[in-house]
């Protein structure tokens, strides 16, 4: 997103600019398909839109319309399946009120750890200082942003058309940049790359994507939700259940 969005600026501003991308296809991590029954999947993990930003808005709906998808988590814990972040209508589901810690540890210690193979106690501030404080109302929606949504006809059919009069190179060598000759380079991808793991691989944490399709007609409750965080002792972190619609 921020490579295709910077290229956008640079031509509008007059510049020649073209892009290169050792993937096969555009989008980056958002890319996304139409797999043969024709429902559209988001080949890196589910992605959903949001932002309070009124410009970014107006600037993304130069490309495409979005849907008014509400993206809504579900918590499979020791307390049974809870709505998440932590609202009245979880202290409904639980039948209790819960204390800061209690809410740390039921949703969010494990999980964490696991998340990141590293001890709750040992994780930066910058990670445990995300855990969202109680919200005194019923929104159960994980984001609150004034904004949200999917694009209709999906993120790659967005790209195409942001990135309409851009010259794309697919499957452009890993450190070609570096030959190149221009005024201006924007590099977008691992910081690891750009400095040749100068300081050796860094501990990024990744994700074993699995696609399984629900059949229409099984006994599956989409009042679950579209996501359930296994916040106990599975060894699974956040599986995806997407409906097609």
């Amino acid at each position: 997103m921020s490579g295709t969005v910077a290229a956008i600026m640079l031509k509008e501003r007059g510049h020649d600019v073209e892009i290169f991308e050792i993937r096969d296809h555009i989008a980056g991590n958002c890319y996304d398909k139409k797999n043969p029954d024709g429902c559209t999947v988001h080949e890196y993990g589910s992605h959903i839109f949001h932002t309070n930003d009124d410009q970014v808005w107006e600037f993304l709906n130069r490309y495409t319309k979005f849907n008014d998808y509400q993206h809504r988590v579900r918590a499979n814990t020791s307390e049974g399946l809870i709505s998440i972040p932590y609202n009245n209508k979880t202290e409904q589901q639980i039948g209790r009120e819960l204390s800061g810690v209690e809410i740390q540890q039921l949703i969010f210690k494990q999980y964490s750890e696991r998340h990141w193979g590293v001890p709750w106690e040992e994780l930066p501030k910058s990670i445990t200082g995300r855990v969202p404080s109680k919200r005194d109302n019923d929104d159960d929606r994980y984001f609150a942003d004034k904004y949200q949504g999917i694009p209709e006809k999906g993120y790659t059919a967005m790209f195409e058309n942001m990135l309409d009069g851009i010259k794309v190179n697919l499957n452009a060598e890993r450190d070609l940049y570096k030959r190149l000759q221009a005024d201006l380079v924007v590099w977008t991808g691992t910081i690891s790359s750009y400095y040749d793991n100068y300081y050796g691989h860094l501990p990024y944490r990744s994700l074993v994507f699995k696609h399984h399709r629900v059949p229409a007609d099984s006994n599956y409750s989409w009042d679950k939700g579209s996501v359930i965080n296994e916040c106990n002792d599975l060894p699974l972190t956040e599986p995806w259940t997407t409906a097609c619609i």
